[in-house]
């Protein structure tokens, strides 16, 4: 059996004849729903979009399925193989029955969800379960002609039988609790839809500029997923998504939307203003411009935190709380992939060992093994990355959570946000894959000791380089595929961490390094040379004091990231990073650094 088809979607294998959860599979012709059983608190309904009509994959799971299970909710997902909007007899007799057996009444909430096409299934089959709350992205109301003459897109689905139940969202939201439709007004059929749909039960909130693609566009803000929650949780308040909403003005996708539509509406001179407006800005006043956007979304977290730890809270605007608190009793596992005679392998383990015992820690190593470590030892085989993402699966599965590092990276959490970078981002509810800030820790042998003493690496090197080669999706609490050089992985969101870092050490030390190429030239160097020459170039630049959080090195890895659909190695590339380092400047890290490890 091949590695791919060993990776089944978590949903699935929840519910497998050995999964720990109850659930169902029902598969039509043109539709499935899955549902999976997590309690009877919360119930979330998702349906499809045409983005996933050609998945077949056995990766493939209802619609924010990830992000609403973590949370504890039971997940009941409407897939479709036709973009035909759920016009399908099978399918809605299906969950009429479903509904005349009291299935939706068994849970204390429902919210119904989904973007375009499942925007618009969300809203119209709300019938189903009276009072559930409905969150749409950009929807259609309807694809009937005879009712929307005004819509040229989606031609495929006009022929469609839309004399079926469940054909109108303007008709089926009366059904609803409250009922959200987030849209860009500037997309005219998208505005002349959410103008059909009507009712005091309606709630609209404008993403100007966010395009068609709303939700990828709030994603890209890093808000998708504050807002999903506070849906669910129905504190999703015009004033909490307007304050969010405000870190759009930093974003290059708003600001060229601003330039593109003041140029078709013939405002040429106002496009050229924002043009050099941009332009003109400085890096420290891009800087603080974001800051003072991001002012309201940091109010917000810091009210849910205080909420939630049992604080009074600040003033300022309401917050949604944490449905509950998912990481009472979840640990980590780490997983070091090395090779035989790794010089940096006895460091790696004694400082992660201070956060996990060592029978948590799973060394996969190529050539012999290593002796007297206390750790878990497997074969890496010719595909190490491929048996960590199935090894990870399954270990993820008893502990929560996985990283999985190779023996010259050490994930490091900011001091000034605490010790533990393990128990940070198992605390990080919002987040089922994290990718640390990327630094590539260098030996300056002008300013530095020729050779690494006993001391902490940290007490011995100063120096680093923002680089998103170790930017990459380093901890899971979801079943992933890596890529086969660990860059990039099958997880389509990027949750670029504030507060964890990713040092490699690869370079922290000239002897060393050249000692690694030797031994591994599939490591970061590929032979002792490179290494010295590359090391030679780094002492001959100066060093600046920064913080190695740097806003426009954030800015710039944000900007490399690639959303690509999951695909098979050999195929379109796996989301992740462009690769980029500052091959030209170099910073020395803050003292509140020193001495980690």
């Amino acid at each position: 059996m091949k590695h791919e088809e060993t990776l089944v979607a978590p949903w699935y294998w929840s519910i497998r004849p050995g999964g720990r959860k109850t659930g169902f599979l029902q598969k039509f012709a043109r539709h499935s729903v899955a549902f999976v059983d997590h309690g009877p608190d919360d119930l979330v309904v998702t349906f499809d979009n045409l983005a996933e009509l050609g998945n077949t994959g056995l990766h493939r799971g209802p619609w924010a399925y990830d992000f609403y299970a973590e949370r504890g909710c039971s997940v009941m997902g409407v897939m479709a193989r036709k973009g035909v909007w759920f016009r399908d007899r099978d399918l809605i007799d299906f969950l009429t029955s479903l509904s005349e057996d009291g299935f939706f009444k068994r849970f204390s909430r429902v919210l119904f969800t989904g973007n375009s096409m499942g925007g618009f299934g969300a809203l119209a089959f709300a019938p189903l379960a009276p009072g559930a709350d409905i969150l749409a992205f950009s929807p259609q109301s309807t694809l009937d002609k005879a009712k929307v003459p005004w819509e040229p897109r989606y031609e495929k689905a006009w022929a469609a039988d839309w004399s079926l139940p469940f054909s109108d969202a303007a008709e089926g939201v009366a059904a609803a609790g409250t009922a959200t439709v987030i849209f860009d007004p500037y997309v005219s059929e998208d505005r002349q839809h959410a103008a059909r749909i009507t009712g005091a039960n309606v709630q609209k909130l404008t993403a100007w500029y966010a395009s068609h693609k709303s939700p990828v566009f709030l994603r890209r803000l890093d808000i998708l997923k504050p807002i999903s929650q506070a849906a669910l949780s129905r504190q999703l308040t015009p004033k909490l998504f307007y304050d969010l909403y405000r870190a759009r003005r930093t974003t290059p996708w708003y600001r060229n939307s601003l330039i593109n539509h003041a140029k078709r509406r013939g405002h040429d001179k106002m496009a050229e203003g924002v043009q050099e407006m941009i332009a003109t800005l400085k890096p420290e006043e891009d800087a603080a411009l974001a800051k003072a956007n991001d002012a309201a979304a940091q109010a917000l977290r810091a009210k849910s935190n205080a909420a939630r730890d049992g604080h009074d809270a600040p003033d300022g605007p309401p917050i949604m709380p944490r449905l509950r608190d998912n990481s009472a009793g979840r640990t980590a596992s780490l997983i070091g992939i090395t090779h035989e005679g790794d010089v940096f392998l006895e460091r790696w383990l004694a400082y992660h060992s201070t956060f996990l015992p060592r029978d948590r820690i799973t060394l996969l190593y190529q050539g012999a093994a290593p002796v007297g470590t206390g750790c878990n030892l497997l074969p890496a085989g010719s595909a190490p990355w491929a048996f960590a993402s199935q090894l990870a699966s399954h270990l993820t599965e008893e502990t929560g959570a996985t990283a999985v590092l190779r023996t010259t990276e050490f994930l490091v959490l900011d001091p000034a946000a605490g010790e533990d970078p393990f128990a940070h981002a198992i605390a990080d509810d919002a987040r089922a894959v994290i990718s640390p800030f990327g630094i590539e820790l260098v030996h300056h042998r002008v300013a530095e000791d020729a050779a690494l003493s006993d001391d902490p690496i940290l007490a011995n090197r100063r120096h680093y380089r923002p680089n998103t080669a170790f930017a990459r999706p380093a901890l899971t609490k979801t079943a992933i595929r890596w890529s086969e050089d660990g860059r990039r992985s099958d997880h389509p969101f990027l949750n670029l961490s504030e507060s964890l870092y990713l040092f490699d050490v690869a370079a922290a030390d000239h002897d060393l390094a050249c000692a690694n190429a030797a031994r591994d030239p599939d490591g970061s160097f590929a032979t002792p040379h490179e290494a010295s020459q590359f090391l030679d170039k780094i002492a001959g630049l100066p060093a600046e004091d920064r913080e190695p959080c740097i806003y426009w090195a954030h800015q710039k890895t944000y900007r490399s990231w690639i959303e690509q659909k999951s695909a098979a190695d050999g195929g379109n590339k796996l989301p992740g990073f462009e690769a980029f380092a500052l091959k030209k400047r170099l910073f020395t890290l803050p003292e509140r650094f020193n001495s980690l490890f």
